[in-house]
């Protein structure tokens, strides 16, 4: 488990957002610490901190981010107040999709919730429950591989390959129970107050059509036998899904996760965000790349791009589209993502940036380590 490696789209490593490798935490740090019933430390540098996503709650931002931060401001980004939060683990992806309620979801396999606006949040589903989940589906698999190779031919390569890639992917789930708390959720998508999914690293998929009150592990539907992880998580007002993450692949559903159609991009880049402009929906990420689809995500086109590097943050505004990179350079679209420029920096040694989100007055607020700022550009209201 320790040699995977998970998509990072909104994480910070030293200067550079990046793919990087976590293994499970010591049983003498566990024991000493546990992140997952730590309140979040007040302080009133929290926003300094490293914030890893941004969400728009009508005039409110709400940000999230390491050790459990998450603030938010009612003047536009100029003040930012912080949350009471349960929890002490790293923050990845926020989301509300009405105005007052929102979900958090993070490392640990932890998902919050709130009610209003963001002030509060309550843990609705952890990384223990999530294991458990992974390994019931694990040890599912394992016996019909089992069964299979039994009734196959002494010949059956593929039988047998596919049994060794259940008890595989098994042993790792149980690694997972055994350091559960452990694997994150890297983004979380709601179409309303009830029905979302989160996504996250070895192929986790959960959802609830309740709210949250309850969360169902949806891998067990999905052809994703090397258990890529997912990087990122779109639904459309028609309840279309759209996850995409390692591997070039993209995962849709069109019927709220019952069923699942991959789709192979013309490279196996990572993809570590979705945007839908208009007509068209955008994948971004590894090398630069951007991808357009204009028939919900059943085909892609490559589309040219003005860097090479990792493509992190978007945001969508009409037509108009601003992506960041790795090293916190702008891609600017705006005919829906089909051209690309890249505008000079206001200043001369941009800083990385992991999310970013248009203020109620017309600016944007830039996320990344050293904390939020609002950005000299002004964009269109």
């Amino acid at each position: 488990m320790a040699g995977r490696r998970w998509i990072a789209p909104a994480l910070i490593c030293g200067l550079a957002v990046a793919l990087i490798t976590i293994a499970p935490p010591s049983l003498a740090r566990a024991e000493q610490i546990d992140l997952a019933t730590l309140p979040a430390f007040k302080t009133p540098k929290a926003a300094q901190s490293l914030i890893l996503a941004l969400a728009a709650v009508g005039d409110r931002l709400v940000a999230v981010g390491e050790r459990g931060i998450i603030v938010h401001s009612d003047d536009n980004g100029s003040t930012w107040i912080q949350a009471d939060v349960p929890v002490s683990v790293t923050l990845t992806a926020v989301t509300f999709p009405t105005p007052t309620e929102g979900w958090a979801v993070g490392h640990d396999g932890m998902i919050l919730h709130s009610t209003d606006r963001g002030e509060t949040w309550q843990v609705q589903f952890d990384g223990t429950r999530a294991a458990a989940a992974v390994r019931q589906d694990a040890e599912r698999r394992v016996a019909l591989a089992r069964a299979r190779a039994d009734a196959a031919s002494p010949q059956d390569e593929a039988a047998l390959a596919a049994l060794d890639l259940a008890e595989t992917a098994l042993d790792d789930a149980m690694a997972g129970v055994r350091f559960a708390p452990s694997r994150p959720f890297l983004a979380v998508a709601f179409q309303d107050a009830r029905f979302g999914l989160a996504v996250g690293s070895f192929g986790q998929i959960f959802r609830t059509t309740n709210g949250g009150a309850s969360w169902v592990y949806l891998g067990d539907r999905i052809d994703n036998q090397e258990r890529l992880h997912y990087g990122a998580v779109m639904i459309d007002p028609s309840g279309r899904i759209v996850v995409a993450g390692e591997g070039g692949r993209i995962t849709r559903s069109a019927d709220r996760g019952e069923h699942w159609t991959v789709t192979a991009l013309p490279e196996r880049g990572a993809i570590a965000g979705l945007r839908r402009v208009g007509p068209a929906l955008l994948a971004y990420g590894g090398g630069g790349r951007v991808y357009r689809s204009v028939d919900d995500g059943t085909s892609w086109t490559r589309i040219v791009t003005c860097t090479g590097k990792t493509l992190i943050a978007g945001l969508v505004q009409a037509d108009s589209v601003r992506l960041y990179d790795s090293g916190g350079a702008a891609l600017v679209s705006d005919d829906g993502g089909l051209r690309w420029t890249c505008p000079a920096a206001p200043d001369s040694s941009p800083r990385p940036v992991a999310a970013v989100a248009a203020t109620a007055d017309g600016k944007l607020v830039l996320a990344g380590p050293g904390g939020l700022r609002i950005s000299d550009i002004v964009t269109a209201r």
